[in-house]
C-alpha cells in the first residue's frame, strides 16, 4: 500500500475518489497492470503516478462533488428502500 498525497488547494479529495473509481481509470489502471493472475494484478507504484488526470478548477470540482453525493444518496434510498421488501 501508498499513501498518495495531493495538494489540498488545488484537489478535492472526495472528487479525487470518484474519479479513481471511474470505470475510466480502473481500465487505465487495467492496462497497466501487470501479472499472470486475474486477481492479483499488480501495479507499480510509479506507474500509479504517472496515470495523468484532468484537473478541473476547485469549484468545478465541488459541484461534480455535490452532483455525485446526491445520486449516492438517491441509490442509497433506493437500495434501503428495495431491501425493506424483501
Amino acid at each position: 500500500l501508498w499513501l498518495l498525497t495531493a495538494d489540498t488547494k488545488q484537489v478535492l479529495s472526495k472528487w479525487l475518489s470518484y474519479v479513481m473509481v471511474s470505470q475510466r481509470f480502473k481500465a487505465t489502471l487495467s492496462q497497466m497492470a501487470t501479472g499472470t493472475s486475474g486477481s492479483m494484478k499488480n501495479i507499480s507504484k510509479p506507474k500509479l503516478q504517472s496515470i495523468e488526470i484532468a484537473l478541473p478548477p476547485l469549484p468545478e470540482q465541488k459541484a461534480i462533488n455535490a452532483i455525485l453525493a446526491d445520486v449516492d444518496n438517491q441509490l442509497d434510498c433506493e437500495i434501503a428502500k428495495l431491501a425493506s421488501l424483501q
